[in-house]
């Protein structure tokens, strides 16, 4: 219960979390931005080589809580320690220099629980009142910590901030700086120092640390995956082609990918504690966010203007919110490429663990589910032809009851335009009969020859039929093996037989 603690002082079991070596070459790099008297400001970095020039900056640099009070930034940026790359929060003086640095620069002890752990990013802000012989008053209190769990300790980074309330002063410590970080530190400051008093921005220079840590690291991962993902693929193809004859070369290869499935495996649970990464600070960007909204928009500063300063902290607000959505957008593009990679890396080794273990019939297995695929759409489209015939067997029936149509009265016509003509004399001129003796010729005539006529074509449709469906039936008898015919064989049958039976009916009914 020591987050209840409402203590500000570094305790002796804080102070455990820290390694003091005094007899480290100390280097400090110290900022210090203030606005002077004419309302410009003033940006100032020194390198500070001695613990003692540490204690003199801090003496000399550092505002008093009484009297008039300029907006004031102080940040001491702590070089990370030469042989100890594991550890961020090493000094270079003693564990009482230590505790006297931090009271005279206000950093709260809750510090010391934040470094303590091995975890993604962190940041935290809580409010702090200052008691005491130097009375700040109100204060929010920012602690930020570099991933220590998704990548590898050496160039993490601590960072304690004091913002107070009521006085515009600001207050900050970095520990475990290399040089590359303080460089980009002091640059952005002194590009940025007309909004460096807003409590944010420290915070968002960590943030940008933390940024090109993690992205540096997850391109240099993604370019190995890729690699990884494309040579699995070819040993995948060249598994599926090769036949290999003796069983130690199975052996070996076999070996071989196992060690490569290996450190598959090590570059798949980096690239996956690195997207837990991104997505831890990315709720981190999300809690400064949300901290961003309850900062008033133009806090209450006794001893500045009310004009250009408040207009300075809105701006830099509304840049900060801007940066952080920004931030937040690519945030979730970069962890869409790791759940990417990591997808076609988990496929990629799959398959190669498939193509291992069915290493012996794996070519031939392949060539019969080719051969099947190929045997599959072809039935289909022999079905689609099937049917496709069916249809154009039916419109032929029809066309077939318009030829017996033809042959019903064809005969009828042929007989009366016989007798229509004037080669014969069948009634004598001057004969008063009015109907043709002739008639009941010409109507037995007209009778016998379309019934033959019915009956010699009702035969030979009859034998087409017969014969086309036999053959079509032993096309089918053929393909045994067929799964879309060979089952349905009886129904084909049934259904031919019924089409048949109906076609002659047709062709029969008048």
């Amino acid at each position: 219960m020591e987050w209840l603690d409402s203590t500000t002082d570094f305790k002796r079991k804080d102070r455990r979390h820290f390694k003091f070596d005094p007899g480290q070459s100390c280097s400090i790099l110290a900022i210090k931005i203030q606005q002077n008297n004419h309302g410009e400001i003033d940006f100032l970095s020194e390198k500070l080589s001695t613990v003692s020039e540490y204690g003199a900056w801090i003496n000399r640099c550092r505002p008093s809580s009484r009297g008039q009070h300029r907006p004031t930034l102080l940040l001491a940026m702590h070089r990370r320690l030469e042989g100890d790359l594991t550890n961020s929060t090493s000094v270079a003086y003693k564990e009482d220099e230590f505790h006297n640095f931090c009271r005279n620069l206000c950093q709260h002890r809750t510090l010391g629980s934040i470094i303590v752990r091995k975890s993604t990013a962190v940041f935290s802000s809580r409010s702090v009142t200052w008691t005491g012989s130097d009375d700040f008053g109100r204060s929010t209190v920012y602690h930020c910590k570099s991933d220590t769990e998704s990548l590898a300790q050496g160039d993490d980074i601590a960072l304690s901030t004091t913002c107070f309330t009521d006085k515009p002063f600001i207050f900050a410590v970095m520990y475990g700086c290399t040089e590359d970080i303080m460089e980009d530190t002091e640059l952005w400051l002194e590009r940025c120092k007309n909004f460096a008093f807003h409590p944010l921005v420290l915070p968002m220079i960590f943030v940008e640390h933390e940024r090109k840590r993690l992205f540096n690291a997850i391109d240099d991962r993604s370019t190995e995956l890729e690699e990884r993902i494309l040579e699995l693929e070819t040993r995948v193809n060249k598994e599926a082609k090769k036949e290999v004859d003796q069983q130690a070369k199975k052996d070996e290869a076999r070996q071989t990918m196992t060690q490569r499935d290996c450190e598959a495996i090590q570059l798949w649970r980096s690239m996956s504690s690195l997207k837990n990464g991104l997505g831890s600070l990315y709720m981190e960007l999300e809690s400064m966010r949300d901290h961003l909204k309850t900062l008033p928009r133009s806090p209450p500063k006794p001893d500045r203007e009310s004009g250009s300063d408040q207009e300075t902290d809105q701006g830099a607000g509304m840049y900060i919110d801007i940066k952080l959505k920004e931030m937040m957008a690519e945030f979730r593009s970069k962890t869409r490429k790791c759940e990417g990679l990591l997808g076609a890396m988990t496929l990629a080794t799959q398959m190669v663990r498939v193509s291992l273990i069915c290493l012996p019939s794996a070519h031939k297995h392949l060539e019969l589910m080719s051969h099947k695929e190929w045997n599959y759409y072809t039935r289909r489209d022999a079905q689609v032809n099937f049917s496709i015939a069916t249809a154009t067997k039916m419109d032929s029936s029809q066309m077939k009851q318009i030829s017996l149509l033809g042959m019903i009265f064809l005969p009828g016509t042929f007989l009366a335009t016989f007798f229509s003509m004037t080669f014969f004399s069948w009634i004598p001129q001057d004969s008063a009969q009015v109907i043709s003796p002739w008639l009941g010729l010409y109507g037995g005539l007209t009778l016998l020859l379309t019934s033959g006529t019915i009956l010699w074509f009702r035969n030979w449709a009859t034998t087409e039929i017969e014969d086309a469906k036999e053959n079509l039936q032993q096309e089918l008898d053929r393909d045994s093996d067929s799964t879309l015919f060979g089952s349905k064989r009886s129904i084909l049958r049934s259904s031919l037989s019924f089409r048949n039976k109906d076609v002659e009916l047709g062709e029969m009914s008048p």
